[in-house]
């Protein structure tokens, strides 16, 4: 046993009577790496933003840190960026809710009323200043039951429920919660 000052260096290893220490390595290495994927599969998982249709909350390139807890106990709500499973696409993506089950979506005018209340969105950005008859203007739909509607803050530059229709709650991976990368953008997701 090494001895520096009153610190034991042997203290840092767990001993296993009668195993070889590269055994006491693999074992460690093998349990973390367990304890990382229980984590991604249950708690967290992490995702890259490759477009700019959340434009200015997410950037293109921002590394962010999604949620998988929230929605065991609880129904997503109105206003939360979420990242879900797009079958036809076979890819993630990542939107802002507009629209729960039983909600009346409506878009006139790039003005987005849900249950016929204009809605008050400082976050959406239109970078187009001409109109477009199908993104901007959304005939009224009601929501169906286990699904959302959900947009892209960038309305103008984004694909989201007005083309492809509605998310299913089943297609959901979690909430989007902390910006990790860049470092100047370092912080939590609003």
């Amino acid at each position: 046993m090494l001895r520096v000052g009153w610190f034991h260096v042997k203290s840092l290893f767990i001993d296993y009577p009668g195993k070889p220490p590269w055994r006491q390595v693999v074992d460690t290495v093998v349990s973390a790496f367990l304890l990382a994927l229980l984590i991604r599969w249950l708690l967290l998982q992490a995702f890259f933003i490759p477009s700019g249709s959340m434009e200015n909350t997410l950037l293109k390139d921002d590394r962010i840190l999604v949620s998988k807890v929230q929605y065991y106990f609880r129904a997503p709500h109105r206003g939360e960026i979420i990242v879900f499973w797009f079958e036809e696409e076979k890819k993630h993506f990542i939107k802002r809710v507009i629209g729960l089950p039983g909600d009346r979506i409506e878009m006139v005018g790039k003005k987005l009323f849900v249950n016929n209340v204009l809605q008050y969105e400082p976050y959406v950005v239109h970078k187009d200043p001409g109109t477009d008859s199908i993104r901007d203007n959304y005939r009224p739909q009601t929501v169906p039951k286990d699904r959302l509607f959900v947009m892209g803050d960038n309305r103008d530059y984004s694909k989201d429920s007005r083309f492809w229709g509605y998310v299913r709650k089943k297609d959901i991976v979690g909430t989007a919660f902390f910006i990790y990368w860049p470092i100047p953008r370092l912080g939590d997701i609003e």
